[in-house]
């Protein structure tokens, strides 16, 4: 047995690793989330942010880091906007913008002898289309945070040849 066989029982790779649906919970083992420096005793207030359908970056609610909370507080800064009162046709011509509302959901990480559990909101599910299961998440670690992805998003993501990403 691999002395780096971790407590997600992936060997040497504890930053990929499958999650089953709990409800509307998935657990994340001790060792991801101590890569992602995700630790303690009490719960985490965290935000599941919608990089696109079927990938969703976790992001505790008070990261430290000039470049991690420049990129926060302008995310977070177009949000506020995108709900401030404005004139009746204010917001019409960018989709994109209009629905950040929806790209910025609160959650919580809860510390359990097993690892966090995160209680993922029904609107994340629900947001992935119907053909797509939904019974799982695989979760890997991008730049230091935890991602969720749904299984065909990340077969999506996968399907364009390695050496196209090299060159």
């Amino acid at each position: 047995m691999s002395k780096n066989l971790g407590k997600t029982g992936n060997a040497d790779q504890p930053d990929f690793v499958a999650a089953t649906f709990d409800d509307d919970r998935i657990r994340v083992p001790p060792d991801l989330s101590d890569l992602a420096q995700l630790k303690g005793d009490d719960s985490i207030a965290c935000w599941l942010l919608v990089v696109r359908v079927g990938r969703y970056r976790l992001v505790p609610q008070t990261i430290q880091g000039s470049a991690e909370t420049e990129g926060l507080r302008r995310l977070l800064q177009e949000w506020e906007e995108a709900g401030n009162p404005g004139e009746m046709l204010d917001g019409m011509g960018n989709d994109e913008k209009a629905a950040m509302r929806a790209r910025v959901i609160s959650t919580e990480a809860l510390p359990t002898r097993s690892g966090l559990r995160i209680k993922v909101p029904k609107e994340v599910r629900k947001l992935v289309p119907l053909k797509e299961d939904d019974s799982f998440v695989f979760l890997l670690l991008v730049k230091g945070f935890i991602e969720l992805w749904f299984p065909d998003t990340l077969r999506r993501a996968l399907s364009a040849p390695i050496v196209d990403l090299l060159s």
